[in-house]
């Protein structure tokens, strides 16, 4: 225990000099010991919970006072109530868990507090594992489990400012690993014993102490034993070891849920009715039950690396992590993260605290994750191979950590707005650096409106994004081409690929890509070996994406351009289609049919697509073609189709490409030649799979070096027009991007601008 000791000088005496020590005669007066004990409590209980083992030292008066049920009442009655976090450990499976609680230390800084887990000798004995755990009020109640090797049907209540429990009516059916929850003043337990029991669902009534069996649910498949479960709406969401079910208590219909299914984890929690779980890649993802749709919480780039067994909290409002940093290891992290909703319902979380809370002689997974309010208004949530306490109280609550009080003078003591001007005009390869300084900072680089400042300033950047395709796969992993610059002592600018977790989910093949400024339109392509309709646009700052009305037509492979406020999109399905072109305006958001066009020949999938003077390009399997949409008219063109290759790009009206000799060729749409750009001869060799972007007037080449190579290489080359009218290129940069594990085909290069 760390004690403090304040002592205050008036004005009088820090004027003037102590000339002469004089004793202070008669009793001192001693305040609280001298009142009466309701007045006493009301005092302490406006205290905050982590000074209570400094006070009880005073006298034995304070101590009595701070050990009564009676301050915790009082606490209630005056809204002084905290969050306790508690936690259960245990080193095997028979082993009884250990219980602990966060316990916050004050330091002797103005703003900062030290966690760490302390034990809960008095915690009453608990099932080694299996029991199902839920709160009402400051009661726990402790549902089934597991005693030596059986499972049991006892049902007992512990009272947490007291550590006392009681005992229920026995269930009906012994259980293990239930779902449990509270609707409608009835305690409903669900599963944890074999599906076909006729008291597969048992409801206790709180108010008449007892239970009843639940009949008529649908007949849906699902294990014995249920992972996790939590309460949204007055349902209860359950997962098993292979799907996720709802069930609603007052319709009596159980139903499985696959969208639930696609990112809810063991390790996760309920805040404000939003369950957050942990998603791929160490990323965490909020999933809205009325919107029914997955959004990922963002500003956490920094957030320590998720274990197995790591389980979150939620802990007033916030979301708290506690997690084994490494397997078998013998210490327990501690992170305590606040959520943000920000304009258009994206969430932004912010790391508010990262932490060692427990270090002890050996290894101990976490057993279960229990959050609760010593008060009358407890809430609580079980987690199981996980146990964590949260609390929060008082002016603690309210408190922010802050780590950029010391600064003096700088960014941090400007306003957001002026700060977000001065953000915006530093390149963005130094932003993760910057972000560093402080939790202000980071929070500031990673709102959206930063962009919307670069913008307005004309500071915006183009972003490399590619797909690549591992080897026998269906999905595609999407990367961004990092910029870094060199270090004091160094010349060199690096280049580097580096994953993109939080990339939306697209179809693996077939989709057709538009950029526009900062977005991404996505067109049809291939779900589950079948060509859809669908249109959604993403928005690269912030990774949301919103979704178009859909095609009329399904398509994959199809080409597509922007020109004049349209979005064309040309075949990707039968030629003989009414529906064979479409144009979706920008402005009314609708799609409509294009027709009178000319009787050409074409395949059903398109290879490749751009826009240039205004009309679109079109490649197929088999020659080249150009549709103007202003005279609506398709022709073949034989010369665009001479040199022209998929690995491609157009800069500045003038499309340049690769021939079979590893020579960059460039085409004028208006003069209709084909010219040699020169200065290229050291171009390293390019292969089939080869992809061009541009990149802010440059050209950026992306290829395996050799077929199947494990590695990607950049190339980066600068155009300029000399006399005559000849191009000239310089290769600015040429190196290895990206060595992974196994071949990965490159299947997109897309520069977006942000």
């Amino acid at each position: 225990m760390h004690l403090l000791t304040v002592t205050s000088s008036s004005g009088s005496n820090a004027e003037k000099p102590p000339q002469k020590k004089k004793k202070v005669h008669g009793p001192r007066p001693l305040s609280l010991l001298l009142l009466p004990d309701e007045l006493s409590l009301n005092c302490l209980a406006r205290v905050p919970r982590c000074y209570h083992p400094s006070v009880s030292m005073v006298s034995t008066a304070l101590r009595r006072l701070i050990a009564s049920p009676a301050i915790y009442v009082e606490r209630s009655l005056l809204r002084r109530t905290e969050h306790v976090l508690y936690v259960a450990l245990r080193s095997c499976v028979t082993e009884t868990p250990r219980w602990y609680t966060l316990n916050l230390k004050p330091f002797g800084q103005a703003y900062g507090v030290n966690h760490s887990l302390v034990p809960v000798p008095s915690f009453p004995p608990v099932p080694s594992w299996g029991m199902s755990i839920f709160t009402v009020g400051s009661e726990i109640y402790v549902i089934g489990g597991c005693v030596n090797e059986k499972m049991v049907s006892t049902v007992f209540v512990i009272d947490c400012p007291s550590y006392t429990c009681r005992f229920l009516p026995n269930m009906k059916q012994a259980r293990a690993c239930a779902a449990a929850g509270i609707v409608g003043g009835k305690l409903y337990v669900i599963g944890g014993c074999k599906p076909r029991s006729s008291n597969w669902v048992e409801a206790f009534d709180l108010k008449t102490q007892t239970w009843e069996t639940v009949t008529g649910l649908n007949k849906v498949e699902m294990y014995e034993k249920m992972i996790r479960s939590f309460l949204i709406d007055d349902k209860i969401y359950l997962m098993d070891r292979k799907s996720s079910f709802v069930y609603d208590p007052k319709e009596g219909r159980l139903e499985r849920d696959p969208l639930l299914n696609g990112q809810w984890s063991v390790g996760s929690c309920v805040i404000e009715d939003k369950l957050y779980s942990f998603g791929r890649r160490n990323t965490i993802w909020e999933f809205d039950t009325l919107g029914r749709v997955w959004r990922q919480v963002r500003g956490l780039e920094d957030l320590p690396d998720k274990a197995e067994g790591s389980k979150m909290v939620n802990y007033g409002g916030k979301l708290v992590i506690l997690v084994n940093l490494q397997e078998h290891s013998t210490e327990i992290w501690y992170t305590e993260i606040e959520l943000e909703r920000r304009e258009g319902g994206e969430v932004w979380g912010t790391i508010l605290l990262s932490t060692r809370v427990l270090a002890s002689e050996a290894f101990s997974p976490i057993v279960a994750s229990l959050l609760r309010r010593r008060d009358l208004t407890t809430r609580a949530g079980w987690v199981m191979h996980l146990s964590s306490v949260t609390s929060s109280s008082g002016a603690n609550a309210d408190r922010k950590l802050h780590d950029d009080n010391d600064a003096p003078s700088s960014l941090l003591l400007l306003p957001d707005e002026i700060s977000l001007n001065c953000l915006a005009r530093v390149p963005r390869c130094y932003y993760p650096w910057v972000s560093l300084v402080s939790t202000t900072l980071r929070r500031l680089i990673a709102s959206p409106e930063i962009y919307t400042e670069r913008s307005a300033l004309r500071r915006t950047e183009h972003v490399l994004y590619v797909a690549l395709r591992p080897y026998c796969t269906r999905t595609l992993e999407w990367y961004t081409l990092n910029l870094i610059k060199p270090s004091f002592g160094q010349e060199e600018i690096k280049h580097r690929l580096v994953p993109v977790p939080s990339f939306p989910l697209v179809p693996y093949w077939g989709m057709s890509i538009v950029v526009v400024g900062s977005e991404m339109y996505f067109l049809g392509g291939s779900v589950d070996e079948s060509f859809v309709s669908t249109a959604f646009v993403i928005d690269c700052p912030s990774y949301t994406c919103r979704s178009l009305p859909n095609m009329k037509q399904e398509r994959g492979c199809a080409a597509a351009g922007i020109v004049d406020g349209k979005l064309y999109v040309i075949g990707g399905c039968d030629p003989l289609s009414p529906n064979w072109v479409e144009a979706f305006d920008l402005k009314t958001q609708t799609w409509e049919t294009v027709r009178g066009l000319s009787d050409v020949e074409v395949y059903e999938k398109t290879i490749r697509s751009f826009v240039m003077d205004d009309k679109i390009c079109i490649m197929d399997r088999d020659s080249s073609f150009v549709y103007d949409p202003k005279d609506g008219v398709l022709e073949r063109d034989l010369l665009l189709n001479k040199q022209w290759r998929v690995g491609s790009c157009v800069i500045d009206d003038k499309l340049y490409s690769f021939d079979q000799e590893n020579i960059l060729w460039e085409f004028d749409p208006v003069s209709r030649v084909w010219t040699r750009v020169k200065g290229l001869e050291d171009l390293p060799g390019v292969r089939d799979v080869t992809k061009m972007a541009n990149c802010g007037g440059k050209i950026a080449i992306l290829c395996n070096v050799e077929k199947c190579s494990t590695e990607i290489w950049y190339t980066e080359i600068g155009l300029e027009r000399r006399e005559g009218g000849e191009a000239w290129g310089t290769i600015l940069w040429s190196g290895l991007v990206l060595a992974s594990e196994g071949f990965s085909t490159i299947v997109r290069s897309l520069s977006v601008s942000f």
